[in-house]
């Protein structure tokens, strides 16, 4: 389906498809000066650096807005562009790196500044836009100014993306081919590994006066030089997991966390408040932070509490403890905020221990297994068809499953019915008045609605390397990234999933599953492929819960 600038070829065409007057139109795209159509105002960047920000016309800006609605409907983002974009953001960007070894970042130099007038026009009329030139042309003289990209403009951050396609696809394979994953915010990239060290296409270590220094591998460094860019060297940075690794300024070790030095402040400007005032509290973030006069410490300290939420997310026991101080101080508006559940503590009650032991062996693939399952309504057992059944769909001769806190032992399980394809098998309880007695109770709920989006928080439970006397293994983490195995369309988790895991619920901070763990991590030398991998609940809803089965299941 064509957007509807690939559906006009004319200046007035134009013009009216976004509703501006034809001579305005032209005025601001021909015949003014820069100095008519933008005024440019200095902008100090925390690091001391001053950029021009060029801010259009007031009506030039209306058009632009117009156009970039016009834009939206043209540009499909690429999977590794992260910023710019709905429902995409730093956050995002930082959990696709989320708890990998070694973190390799490289920036553009002057990004807008080096998209000229040519390269919108060109890309523009390029495939797959293919819009026309004179389409093309107009579109670049509304949203240029000085030949270049302004910083300012509602149009420049779509179409750097736009111009950045070609760069970013000939990145990601780049990052495939060697074994690393790669993301671009803006004019930050960000490659990240699970090997020992870096292809040196991607990171070179190299000798300056007797010192070892990181610099951008050949292969990288050629592809953003054919797209047009150049690398600053002042921006390139290795972190292995002993470092703090920021990406876009959030940490991601081991979870999304925001600076510490920014953590710090918040925690300072919050008791000089409490202690000694809103006049002082203004005067100490001043003096001590270099902020100017008329500004609003509130307003500021605000805006980094909700960052902070942003990035940690919900069900946050120090994001919780900063919104009340914060609220109990504050005369204006309060943060909102839940305050924390503590339903992961009870969520060894509803997941169990799956064991499966062969009786035919002649099976190929006749071994004895574990694996994680967790209860759903009715009684009845969820967990991977590789768990409980051989690779034919049949099931597993001696299937049981246990509960940590029954003493009475394993319970014998019967397969009720699984799916080869979807990698999910329910299993039901054969003693069924104990079923209906202890074990319906600890039902999990499911969000098929919840999101499963990169950075959403996500709970991983389960019984990895299970030995007795092993208690559940819950572990809180994000999701990643999407990817399909086999046929399936998985999400993946920053968290491990371990042999014996396979099975368990994946739920969100409200405790609602969205989720079944099947694929394990994988720490080897080989390029990157699926780790980490859960079966969205929603994608098995109809297997879990047939329609004319619902409710409730047969017996």
């Amino acid at each position: 389906m064509t957007a509807p600038l690939q559906q006009i070829s004319t200046f007035d065409d134009l013009a009216k498809l976004i509703q501006v007057d034809v001579k305005v139109m032209k005025s601001f795209a021909y015949d003014r000066p820069d100095s008519k159509r933008y005024k440019t105002r200095p902008f100090i960047k925390r690091n001391g650096v001053i950029r021009q920000i060029a801010v259009p016309h007031s009506t030039l800006k209306m058009i632009q807005r117009r156009l970039l609605l016009e834009l939206e409907k043209l540009y499909r983002p690429h999977s590794r562009a992260f910023a710019y974009i709905k429902g995409r953001g730093i956050r995002s960007n930082a959990t696709t790196h989320l708890g990998r070894k070694h973190i390799f970042s490289v920036d553009i130099k002057d990004f807008f500044d080096q998209i000229n007038f040519g390269r919108v026009r060109g890309r523009l009329m390029a495939q797959p836009y293919g819009l026309s030139n004179s389409i093309a042309t107009t579109i670049a003289c509304l949203t240029t100014f000085d030949n270049k990209l302004p910083f300012g403009g509602p149009t420049s951050p779509i179409l750097s993306n736009m111009i950045c396609s070609g760069l970013d696809a000939e990145l990601a394979k780049l990052g495939r081919d060697t074994g690393s994953f790669y993301t671009r915010f803006a004019d930050d990239m960000v490659f990240s590994t699970q090997k020992s060290r870096f292809a040196h296409q991607i990171a070179q270590l190299v000798d300056e006066d007797g010192v070892g220094k990181i610099i951008p591998g050949p292969d990288l460094d050629q592809i953003v030089t054919k797209h047009g860019f150049t690398l600053n060297p002042a921006k390139t940075r290795l972190k292995s997991r002993q470092d703090r690794q920021i990406v876009c300024g959030v940490m991601c070790n081991e979870k999304l966390n925001i600076r510490r030095e920014l953590r710090r402040e918040i925690r300072a400007i919050l008791n000089a408040w409490q202690k000694y005032g809103e006049d002082k509290a203004q005067e100490y973030w001043v003096s001590n932070y270099g902020r100017p006069e008329n500004s609003s410490f509130e307003l500021s300290l605000r805006g980094k509490i909700e960052f902070m939420r942003h990035i940690r997310g919900e069900n946050d026991e120090t994001v919780w403890k900063t919104v009340q101080k914060f609220n109990q101080l504050t005369s204006g508006s309060l943060i909102s905020y839940e305050p924390p559940t503590d339903w992961r503590a009870e969520l060894e009650r509803s997941i169990c221990i799956v064991a499966a032991e062969s009786g035919d062996i002649k099976k190929a693939d006749a071994v004895a297994r574990q694996g994680s399952g967790f209860v759903i309504q009715d009684g009845l057992i969820v967990t991977n068809a590789h768990v409980a059944c051989y690779a034919d769909g049949s099931s597993v001769e001696k299937l049981s499953v246990s509960f940590r806190d029954l003493a009475f032992g394993a319970l014998d399980v019967e397969l009720l019915r699984s799916s080869i394809d979807a990698d999910v098998a329910i299993l039901r309880i054969k003693d069924q008045a104990l079923a209906t007695s202890l074990i319906e109770a600890r039902a999990l709920d499911f969000d098929f609605n919840a999101s499963t989006e990169v950075g959403a928080t996500v709970t991983l439970a389960g019984y990895p390397n299970h030995t007795d006397g092993d208690t559940a293994h819950v572990a809180v983490g994000h999701v990643t990234g999407k990817s399909q195995y086999l046929g399936l369309e998985l999400f993946r988790i920053s968290q491990n999933v371990i042999y014996g895991n396979s099975g368990g619920p994946v739920l969100d901070d409200r405790g609602k599953i969205l989720g079944i763990a099947v694929c394990g991590s994988g720490e080897s030398d080989a390029p990157y492929t699926v780790h980490n991998g859960a079966i969205p609940a929603k994608a098995v809803r109809d297997f879990l819960f047939p329609p004319l089965l619902d409710p409730p299941l047969p017996t």
